[in-house]
């Protein structure tokens, strides 16, 4: 079961598996995938799209595998996802900067550009849980 954010209650959880498993590992906003060899560790939360605390089920269809700093983000209604797959990014509400030398993604370099789904990734959000989320979430 997840909590309110998405994050899984009981670590390991068939849900977040389900949801992380069924991105192939990687982050549905930045693309990002880790496979460690020497580690269990996967730097991916199932996030909720109709969030749980709002009735949202707990199906893999209502989830994204996100980074954490990618969840805290789609949950505080900064992107969200068209019909098409794209990201949009509720850019009037945002001031970005990334320091000289820095390598962190700027969210706003993100608006229009598709999710990033691996080639072996088998699942995909509902339409119906996403334009909850632009409705009631993201604001349009």
């Amino acid at each position: 079961m997840f909590d309110n954010r998405g994050a899984c209650v009981a670590p390991g959880g068939t849900e977040e598996v389900s949801v992380i498993s069924g991105y192939h590992f990687t982050c549905a906003l930045t693309g990002y995938r880790l496979i460690a060899s020497k580690s269990t560790y996967v730097p991916l939360e199932a996030a909720h799209i109709h969030a749980h605390a709002r009735k949202g089920p707990d199906s893999p269809d209502n989830g994204l595998a996100l980074t954490p700093t990618a969840h805290d983000l789609f949950d505080a209604g900064l992107w969200t996802v068209d019909n098409h797959l794209r990201i949009r990014v509720a850019q009037s509400d945002i001031a970005e900067s990334i320091l000289p030398g820095g390598s962190h993604f700027k969210l706003s370099d993100l608006h229009g550009r598709q999710l990033s789904f691996a080639p072996q990734a088998s699942l995909r959000p509902d339409p119906q849980h996403l334009a909850w989320h632009r409705q009631e979430v993201f604001g349009s």
